[in-house]
C-alpha cells in the first residue's frame, strides 16, 4: 500500500531537485562534486524509503512524517547556506596547479605508478598479521566464504570484550580498508600495462574479505573510490564512463540482496538461493528520523547537548585506555526494542539515527536539524580544498572522502571516517617526506654553488 505523503515531502524532493540540478549545472566546478554526493546522500537515504518500503511508516502518525521532513528541509537550506559560507574559509593558500584545481595527468601517472610498491607492501604486512590471527590458513584470510558464521581477520569481541589488543585489530582493520580503496583509486591512474595488472591482482586477491564478511558499508568504501577515481581520471569517452558507473552501481545493487541474505540467515555464500526476491533493508533513515521524534515528543529522550558528538570525536581512544568509554547509540537502541541482557554491550544490534536523527539527538529537532547541515557543509568544503589542492594523494583522499560520504548519511562517525583519517595522516607524512627532499636538494645545490664560485679564477690574473 503506498504512503500517502506529506506536503513537506514534496516541498523537500523539490528543493533536492533544485540543488542537484544546480551542482549538476556546474559539474565542472571544483565544488560541485562534494556538494552533489550530500545532495546524494540525503536522497538515498531520506527520499527513497518511503516509497520503495512504505510500511516502515505504518507505526507514525501523518504529523510525525510531516514533521520528519520539515526537518530534512531544514537540514537542505543550512547544508547549501552555510556550505557557500564556509567553503571560501577552507580555500588554500597556495594550490599546486593553481586555485582553478588543474591536474597535469601525466605527472600523476607517474606519482601513482610509484605509490604501488609501498601501498603493496602494507597490504602483505596486513594479511600476514590477519593470516596469524586466522591460525595460519591465508585462504581463510583472504576469502572468508562462510561469511559472518565463520573466522575472519579483524574479528573482534565489541565493548570490553575486545581486550588490550582490540584497539590494534580495529587500526588494522581500518588500514586494510584504507589499502584496499587505494588498490581501486590507483587502477584508471596508473599507464604502463604492467601497473594495471599488477593492481587488478590486489584487487582480486584485496576485496573479497570486504565483500564476503557481508558488510555493505565496506564494500562501498572499496568500490566507490574507483568509481570516482575512473569517472575523474579514466580515459574512456563519458558515455563509456556512465555506463561503466551504472554497471558497477547495479552490481552492487545485487550484491547488496545478497548481502542482505548472508546477514539475516548467517549463511555462507555457497548457501544463497539466487533465485529469491530480495528487498533491500537498511535505507531506513527517514523512519529512524521518525521515530527519533516519537522518542523526542514523547520525553522519551533528552538531547544530550553535543555529548553523542563528543563520544564520536573520542572514538579513536582505546577502551583499554579508557575503560569507562561511553558505548555510543546504546540507549536509541535499547529504546528500538533491541536491548538484550546477554551482550557485553547491553544490546542485541545497534542502530543507527541518521545524520539528521544524529543531530536531533544532540541538540534537539530544529537546531539539531541545522547541526547536522553545518558538519556536512563543513565536510563538503574540506573535500573541496582537497581537489583544488590536486597533488596526487590528497586526489586519492578526495576520491575515498566521495565514497564515505554516503556512509556519513547513517551516522556522522569515526567508525566511518577512520580510513580518511588514516589515509590523511599518511598524506602528511607523504608531504613532509616531499619536503625533506626538497629542502636537502636545496642545501645540495647551494654547496654546489659555493664550491663553484670558490673555484673560479681571480679576475685580476
Amino acid at each position: 500500500m503506498p504512503l500517502d505523503l506529506p506536503d513537506t515531502y514534496y516541498v523537500a524532493l523539490a528543493l533536492l531537485g533544485g540543488l542537484t540540478i544546480w551542482a549538476a549545472i556546474n559539474l565542472r566546478n571544483t565544488w560541485a562534486p562534494p556538494f552533489l554526493a550530500v545532495l546524494v546522500t540525503f536522497g538515498f537515504w531520506y527520499m527513497i524509503e518511503p516509497l520503495y518500503v512504505p510500511q516502515e511508516f505504518v507505526p507514525f502518525s501523518r504529523a510525525i512524517v510531516r514533521d520528519a521532513y520539515f526537518y530534512g528541509i531544514v537540514f537542505l537550506l543550512s547544508f547549501a547556506l552555510l556550505f557557500i559560507a564556509c567553503a571560501p574559509l577552507f580555500r588554500p593558500k597556495m594550490a599546486r596547479y593553481g586555485a582553478g584545481g588543474r591536474i597535469d595527468r601525466k605527472e600523476l601517472a607517474r606519482t601513482a605508478e610509484g605509490l604501488v610498491i609501498p601501498v603493496a607492501a602494507l597490504w602483505l604486512v596486513l594479511v600476514a598479521y590477519g593470516t596469524y590471527r586466522v591460525g595460519g590458513d591465508v585462504l581463510q584470510a583472504l576469502f572468508p566464504l562462510e561469511g559472518r558464521s565463520g573466522l575472519r581477520m579483524w574479528q573482534r569481541s565489541a565493548g570490553s570484550g575486545a581486550g588490550a589488543s582490540g584497539f590494534v585489530v580495529s587500526a588494522a582493520s581500518y588500514l586494510y580498508l584504507l589499502v584496499s580503496a587505494t588498490f581501486g583509486a590507483l587502477l584508471p591512474l596508473a599507464r604502463r600495462r604492467s601497473t594495471r595488472l599488477v593492481l587488478i591482482v590486489l584487487i582480486c586477491l584485496s576485496w573479497p574479505y570486504l565483500f564476503l564478511q557481508g558488510s555493505r558499508n565496506q564494500t562501498l568504501i572499496a568500490v566507490l573510490p574507483f568509481i570516482a577515481s575512473f569517472f575523474i581520471f579514466g580515459r574512456a569517452s563519458r558515455w563509456l564512463k556512465v555506463l561503466t558507473v551504472l554497471s558497477a552501481c547495479a552490481l552492487i545493487f545485487v550484491w547488496f540482496g545478497i548481502v542482505i541474505q548472508m546477514r539475516s540467515d548467517q549463511l555462507a555464500l555457497t548457501e544463497i538461493s539466487f533465485g529469491e526476491d530480495i528487498t533491500h533493508y537498511g535505507l531506513n533513515m527517514a523512519s529512524e528520523l521518525c521515530w527519533m521524534l516519537y522518542f523526542h515528543q514523547n520525553e522519551l529522550m533528552q538531547p544530550s547537548w553535543g555529548g553523542r558528538y563528543l563520544a564520536e570525536a573520542l572514538n579513536f581512544v582505546p577502551r583499554a585506555l579508557w575503560p569507562g568509554k561511553p558505548l555510543i547509540g546504546i540507549d536509541y537502541s535499547i529504546l528500538r526494542g533491541f536491548g538484550g541482557s546477554g551482550t557485553d554491550i547491553g544490546v542485541n544490534a545497534t542502530i543507527s539515527t541518521g545524520l539528521i536523527g544524529q543531530g536531533i539527538a544532540n541538540f534537539g529537532p530544529l537546531f539539531g536539524s541545522a547541526c547536522a547541515g553545518l558538519l556536512m557543509a563543513l565536510w563538503a568544503s574540506f573535500l573541496w580544498r582537497l581537489r583544488v589542492q590536486a597533488t596526487l594523494p590528497r586526489l586519492l583522499l578526495f576520491a575515498l572522502g566521495l565514497a564515505l560520504t554516503i556512509n556519513l548519511g547513517r551516522d556522522i562517525t569515526l567508525l566511518t571516517l577512520f580510513p580518511f583519517v588514516f589515509g590523511y595522516i599518511a598524506v602528511l607524512a607523504i608531504e613532509y617526506r616531499e619536503k625533506l627532499k626538497r629542502r636537502r636538494a636545496r642545501k645540495r645545490r647551494a654547496k654546489t654553488e659555493m664550491r663553484l664560485r670558490h673555484a673560479e679564477p681571480d679576475a685580476e690574473w
